[in-house]
């Protein structure tokens, strides 16, 4: 008689396409204004369709599947999904975030817990603070300059939160 197997850890796995894609619109809280439910259906649609893969098998049958190859990775890291994640427009997530009345490690930790669901690792937040450091010293030089003044903390966090979206850890699941 064996004895029953104990589960000491959940083994990584890499998500597949539509759990990928629901953890983006739930990371970004876009499920909350995404039009009625046949637009979001067709969104949906049109962004799994980047991700059909045909098996060479005797059936001929297609997959929705996230491989990570080269066309699905630039169409994560520069799809419409991510540029909306990471738009900084009022009454969107980031704006909501980088307008808010928390200090900046604060709206940083923010960030990793939607993503990722921990909080940054120090490591993390000093590269972080070094982004708000740079974009507060582009904000200084552009002053006189007829460029258009965005909030630098926003500019900052549009950065990290693109960076957090697009890393190994969010597409797995653990």
């Amino acid at each position: 008689m064996g004895e029953t197997p104990k589960f000491s850890h959940f083994y990584l796995r890499q998500m597949r396409a539509e759990e990928l894609y629901e953890s983006l619109l739930v990371a970004t809280q876009a499920h909350k204004s995404r039009g009625s439910y046949e637009e979001q259906e067709k969104l949906k649609a049109d962004w799994m369709r980047q991700f059909v893969v045909a098996f060479g098998n005797d059936e001929g049958e297609e997959a929705t599947t996230f491989n990570g190859t080269i066309p699905q990775a630039l169409m994560l890291m520069n799809g419409d999904l991510v540029k909306k994640a990471i738009n900084s427009e009022k009454g969107n997530f980031l704006q909501t975030i980088a307008g808010g009345p928390m200090k900046p490690v604060e709206k940083i930790q923010y960030l990793f817990e939607a993503a990722l669901a921990r909080r940054p690792t120090q490591p993390e937040i000093n590269v972080a603070n070094q982004l708000l450091v740079r974009e507060m010293e582009r904000l200084h030089a552009a002053k006189g300059k007829k460029e258009a003044v965005v909030d630098p903390t926003s500019l900052a966090l549009q950065d990290i939160f693109w960076a957090v979206l697009n890393s190994n850890e969010f597409i797995l699941q653990h």
